[in-house]
């Protein structure tokens, strides 16, 4: 998957932000202006307080999806979204998706970039992402050398001093 550029990752973080506020505002507006007084000898308005933050926790914790799923090449939007929606399933499910895309973790044929930790196939010459050099060649034969070879085994060319 590709990285999308920053206005991209504002562009959507501000459609996710735009999605919660409209489903949280009606929920705050009810709570701050349902009728005070006591109902059976409790201030109706302070029953709500343990609500907010729980919603307050998992909006946090819906921003926090969307920006590690934008990091890691996935679609954010999508993932703050169902994260949202799904509850703690969504979350389950983020997470186990996310593990499969971490840095730390590769498959066979993959590896790491050098440079931006994204996952890339062991047999790329150049990150696709940054475009970081991930393997040396001889100047001479442009063989793949290892970095700290002296000499290069194929033809024999001096590399280092």
């Amino acid at each position: 998957m590709s990285t999308p550029d920053n206005s991209t990752n504002k562009a959507g973080l501000a459609v996710l932000i735009v999605i919660l506020l409209l489903m949280v505002l009606p929920f705050l507006f009810i709570t701050m202006y349902f009728p005070f007084g006591v109902h059976h000898g409790i201030r109706l308005p302070f029953v709500f307080i343990p609500a907010i933050l729980l919603l307050i926790v998992w909006f946090v914790l819906v921003i926090w999806v969307y920006f590690d799923a934008q990091k890691r090449g996935l679609n954010g939007l999508l993932w703050g979204i169902l994260v949202w929606f799904g509850s703690i399933i969504g979350l389950v499910i983020y997470l186990l998706v996310r593990s499969g895309s971490m840095p730390g973790i590769t498959t066979p044929n993959q590896g790491a970039c050098l440079q931006c930790g994204r996952l890339i196939s062991h047999d790329f010459m150049v990150c696709p992402y940054c475009g970081a050099a991930q393997k040396e060649t001889c100047p001479s034969c442009k063989r793949i050398i290892a970095p700290d070879w002296q000499v290069c085994p194929y033809c024999q060319h001096k590399l280092r001093e």
